[in-house]
């Protein structure tokens, strides 16, 4: 727009946004590395996704998907997601890629309710947690 307008500027040395520094020693190499300093991260936003309710299928386990694709970073920063279980009636653990998984895939085997917590990072700051139910029903009874 400058070259439209004719004007003639010259170029501004920028220097290159970094998260801020947590210690002095931090601080001093993000200067010496040229990095701007001031700039404050806001911390992301977990977001678990609606409480939900399976029924347990007669043949096999229920199976419920939790879902963390809403969450987000203010600052447009990547970010990791942690599932964790809070309850569960039959002391479930997530393994594995579940743990990190924006949509793990769960096979709940004893109905009761389930409590899942979410939180995330965007290598800086960490969410506040937010939570999910899933309550698993027993299947209906026929008469």
């Amino acid at each position: 727009m400058d070259q439209l307008m004719g004007a003639a500027r010259a170029p501004v040395a920028r220097r290159r946004p970094c998260r801020a520094a947590r210690g002095a020693a931090a601080a001093l190499l993000l200067a010496l590395a040229g990095c701007a300093t001031d700039e404050v991260n806001a911390p992301p936003v977990a977001v678990a996704g609606f409480d939900q309710r399976v029924e347990m299928p007669a043949d096999g386990p229920a199976e419920a998907f939790l879902d963390a694709t809403a969450s987000f970073d203010p600052d447009g920063d990547p970010i990791e997601v942690r599932w964790a279980v809070l309850r569960a009636p039959s002391g479930l653990t997530l393994l594995g890629d579940a743990r990190t998984a924006e949509v793990p895939r769960l096979e709940l085997t004893v109905p009761g309710l389930y409590i899942f917590e979410l939180v995330v990072t965007d290598g800086v700051d960490t969410s506040a947690p937010d939570h999910v139910n899933v309550l698993v029903a027993r299947p209906a009874q026929s008469p």
